[in-house]
């Protein structure tokens, strides 16, 4: 147990987390000999139990027991510790597959920065295309870096190993840099290049994605129930992180369009402002679109989520009550006692009542959200709570009506008893008088 424990810790170098799976590993290995003599001494044990007095045999129990519940959390302790060992060799792999594989990009990427930079002024279409195809390559990458970065944080989670973050930032602080190089080639290129096609090029490929933009977006308008929500807000998501994308490919438009309309034609330059227009506008309304949906799509699942949580309160709720109201109470034919659980029904009733607005609520929420998901299935599980809401405040005025009546039924018992013994002093008193008459005349005689 000692050594395992020693190797829970997953902090440090991935040798030496390797060194700790080696080591719990040969524990591992060496649980048969554990086994043998646990078993060895549970057969010890029975033998003793079988000659030994009582009290012998529950101590003899309780040391089985105690040695099984060892062994079994030898055993947990292990598995649990072998868990986080892989857990964390798992992220030391995945941190250096994903290290290696940005490192290997950046070197090659690289070089083909170098390569353009090199050639001097570019003033051919195709130097532009080749740029831009760099520029979205690198882009692209993006997913990578990030990747690494969150391979970083679970590594850092588990190792602590500092140097993984400042190699982390290394590369991302790389990346950043080929990033800005390339959109400055880019830009050195645009300036050599701004005739009008490019402009239609650059206008041709903000219109496809501001299209394929409006259609997700589009997409995710409606209603549905908590999975459907959760759904279509990480799309929202996904789209909302991509307008850095669409954001640079606005700029670049912009950027070839100024050039493009100085040096078009002046009857021809307002068709170009048109189309540019007509492109802000269309970004401006899907910018307004994504915050629109997105604070829809945050609503619905904020309110999905808060009915669930009020449905799984209310329907403890009601099991708690259920629990307390079906609670046997001898009251053992004494008013303070009856009187107490009349009180105490009484406040389970007011709670009870208390929690009519609450049932009330769910229930309309539940009708509308099942409307809005075309789910009956929502209603019918607040419908079920009413009904256990209903059956709960009848049983409470039955409990409460039934002790009111035995407080009455006890107030009567007494005023018969008071009753009854007010005529027996009646009736000793006079049988007192005329024993004493009797005596009197008996004296006289």
């Amino acid at each position: 147990r000692i050594a395992v424990q020693q190797c829970g810790d997953p902090h440090g170098e991935k040798t030496a987390t390797l060194e700790k799976e080696k080591k719990v590993a040969e524990v591992l290995s060496s649980l048969c000999i554990g086994e043998g003599l646990v078993e060895k001494a549970l057969d010890a044990n029975k033998s003793v139990h079988e000659s030994t007095g009582p009290e012998g045999q529950e101590i003899l129990c309780q040391e089985t027991q105690q040695l099984k519940a060892d062994w079994d959390g030898l055993k947990g302790l292990i598995k649990d510790t072998q868990n986080t060992l892989a857990k964390c060799l798992s992220a030391w792999a995945d941190f250096n597959n994903t290290r290696e594989k940005t490192k290997l990009w950046i070197e090659d990427f690289q070089k083909k920065v170098d390569a353009e930079t090199d050639d001097g002024d570019t003033t051919t279409p195709e130097d532009l295309k080749r740029c831009h195809a760099l520029l979205q390559e690198v882009i692209n990458e993006k997913v990578t870096v990030e990747e690494l970065n969150d391979r970083c944080e679970s590594l850092m989670e588990l190792s602590a190993c500092n140097w993984v973050r400042d190699e982390t930032v290394r590369w991302q602080t790389a990346y950043t840099s080929l990033l800005t190089t390339v959109q400055g080639l880019v830009s050195r290129v645009e300036k050599n290049l701004s005739d009008h096609t490019e402009f239609l090029k650059a206008k041709n490929e903000v219109a496809t994605w501001l299209q394929t933009a409006h259609g997700t977006v589009t997409d995710c308008i409606g209603s549905g129930d908590l999975v459907w929500a959760k759904d279509k807000l990480e799309t929202i998501k996904l789209v909302a992180t991509r307008m850095t994308e669409g954001q640079h490919l606005m700029s670049g438009m912009q950027d070839v369009f100024s050039r493009a309309v100085n040096r078009t034609p002046s009857d021809q330059q307002e068709a170009l402002r048109e189309s540019m227009t007509s492109l802000r506008n269309s970004w401006d309304q899907l910018t307004i679109d994504l915050n629109s949906v997105t604070a829809q799509l945050k609503a619905l699942v904020a309110r999905w989520e808060d009915f669930y949580d009020s449905k799984n309160k209310l329907d403890q709720w009601l099991t708690s009550m259920e629990k307390r109201l079906s609670e046997q109470h001898d009251t053992k034919a004494e008013l303070g006692e009856m009187k107490t659980l009349l009180e105490r029904y009484k406040h389970i009733h007011e709670e009870v009542e208390s929690r009519r607005p609450d049932l009330e609520h769910l229930m309309e929420e539940g009708e509308d959200l099942g409307k809005c998901a075309k789910k009956d299935d929502v209603y019918k599980e607040t419908k079920e709570l009413e009904k256990r809401w209903e059956k709960l405040n009848e049983e409470c005025k039955e409990k409460r009506a039934s002790v009111e009546r035995e407080i009455q039924d006890h107030s009567t018992y007494q005023q018969s008893l008071q009753e009854t013994e007010k005529w027996l002093l009646q009736i000793s008193f006079q049988l007192m008088a005329h024993n004493s008459l009797y005596i009197t005349n008996r004296e006289q005689t």
